[in-house]
Parts: structure tokens; sequence; C-alpha cells
């Protein structure tokens, strides 16, 4: 080799030398996000070839020692972890909170017309009494009416018995009619005809169905007592008698040649059904407006009201 060339080489080592130093102190091929590309990267960088360092012209060239790049490593970055909040239910909820309810307003509806005919059927029907002489005044139940079934009443005669209850309960929701075996306060007795005056003192003859009723001084009846006979007639006719007596044990005391269909008939009929004129008038007695003891005015004077 020329002088000339060993003394360019002499002067581009330190340089060459500085830019090694350079590279290793701020390597170019920072480890990337895959592992294994950065270690691909570093592991295939030459190692830098012995230079050197100084020659002159009667002696050979000196080797400057090799240097190995160590490659600085990079600590890779810690996450940062962030805490994810979980709601958990109270297990323990506070006892003393209680949920506010708007009670609903209940709508009433406005009581049944009465039509001129009820009306006068009702008055005609209602007050007083057939026998006894008491005064034209309303008397009604004010309390549940507790029924029991007395004497030798066939199956028949409770299967009417029963019916009669139900409809009566469906026509006055205000009160409620039961079958009882104890503590009665209507009794209904089925015995011979000829026992009547035995079983009730006030028993009228010559009736073979009977009812009589007591009331306290504001007309609200207390106690009643109806009389079937179980000798000496058909079945129709007893249900037709358990049917009038216990409807007039109600209060609608009296009878009427107004309506041949109706359980009120002052004739005989063996009906064993409410026509529709009965049972308007069953509604009408235990109108709310209707207080026990009102005369024919005060009735008229509260049919008036709203």
């Amino acid at each position: 080799m020329s002088p000339l060339r060993l003394a360019v080489l002499a002067a581009l080592t330190p340089l060459l030398l500085a830019c090694d130093l350079l590279e290793i102190a701020y390597p170019t091929n920072l480890p990337s996000s895959d592992p294994g590309v950065s270690d691909r990267r570093v592991s295939e960088r030459p190692s830098p070839t012995a230079l050197p360092v100084a020659a002159t012209a009667n002696s050979s060239p000196t080797l400057a020692p090799a240097l190995t790049a160590v490659p600085t490593l990079i600590p890779a970055a810690t996450p940062t972890v962030i805490p994810v909040l979980t709601r958990l239910s109270n297990p323990d909820p506070t006892p003393n909170f209680v949920p506010t309810l708007t009670p609903t307003a209940t709508k009433l509806s406005a009581p049944p017309e009465v039509s001129p005919e009820t009306r006068a059927y009702f008055l005609d029907i209602a007050l007083g009494t057939e026998y006894g002489g008491a005064q034209p005044v309303l008397r009604k139940w004010t309390q549940d009416l507790r029924i029991a079934a007395l004497g030798s009443p066939g199956p028949a005669d409770l299967a009417t018995l029963n019916q009669v209850i139900a409809e009566l309960n469906e026509l006055i929701p205000d009160l409620t009619l039961e079958l009882v075996e104890s503590d009665a306060n209507l009794d209904i007795h089925f015995v011979p005809q000829s026992q009547f005056s035995s079983v009730e003192p006030n028993y009228v003859p010559g009736n073979i169905g009977f009812f009589w009723f007591w009331w306290n001084g504001k007309g609200a009846i207390t106690h009643a007592r109806v009389l079937i006979d179980s000798e000496g007639i058909s079945q129709g006719e007893r249900d037709h008698l358990i049917r009038e007596e216990l409807t007039q044990s109600l209060g609608l005391a009296r009878d009427s040649d107004e309506y041949p269909d109706s359980i009120f008939y002052q004739s005989q009929n063996l009906t064993d059904q409410y026509a529709p004129v009965d049972r308007a008038i069953i509604r009408l007695l235990y109108d709310s407006r209707l207080r026990p003891g009102l005369t024919r005015a005060g009735i008229e004077t509260a049919l008036a009201k709203p």
C-alpha cells in the first residue's frame, strides 16, 4: 500500500470510530413493539472490523482492536393500569325507604234511576206489615244475615234455599246472606203446619208459609223467623214459599195484586223466580239513600237526591 493511501486511512480512522461510538450510544435500530423483529435487527448487525489506526512508511500498519457493539436495551414501558370500578348491589338496602304510592280515586257510579212504576210498587210493598198493624215506615236489615235451616228440610228445599241466597247476595251488595249452623239471626223452620203456632206464637192460621221479624227503635230489623209447611204441599209450592217468605223477611212485608208474575203477588201463584220488578224493589230497599225508619215522604225526598 502506498504511503499516500496509508495516510488517508490514518486520517479517516478516528472519524469512523467516532461514528461507531455514536451508533452504539444512539442506536438507530430501536426495538419495535414486536420482540421478534427487535431481536432480529440487533443480532443481524455486523460487528465492526478492525481498521488500521496509524501507519508510517517504514512500518506495518497497526490494527486497532475490534470493538464489540453492545446494544443498549430500553426497558419496556410499564403499562398504566386504570382500575375499573364495578357497581355492586347494596347487600343491605336501607330498610326505611318506602315508595310513595298515589292512591287512585275510586269512581262512584250514580244510583240507578228509579222509574215511577218501580217507586209506586216499592211504596206499596215496603211500608208497614201485612199483619200486626205496624206503622207504615221503612224497615230493613243493617247487619249481615246468618240463616239457619231447622226442622226437616229435604235436599230440594236446601237447594232452593241456597239458590235464593245466592241471588239475593247479587242484588244486595252491602249485606251478606249465608247459611249457618249456630248463632243465626234468621231461622227457617221446615215443620208441619200444625206446629206453626208452637214455633211462632204470632202465626196467623191458614197460611202454609209465614214470616215474622223484629226491629229496633230505629227501624232496623234485628231478627226474623220463617215457617214453611213440610207436609201436604208439593215441592213446587215449597220452592215458591222459600223464595217469597225469605224475601219478605228482608223488609218487603206486604203483598200486592199489581203484578201477577211478582213474588209479592197477593193471590196464590207458584213463581219460582224474581220478576224484573221484584229485583228492582229489592235493590231499592237496600239503596244507601234509604235508611230505616223513613216515612213515605222521607223516601220520596231521599230518592230525589242524586
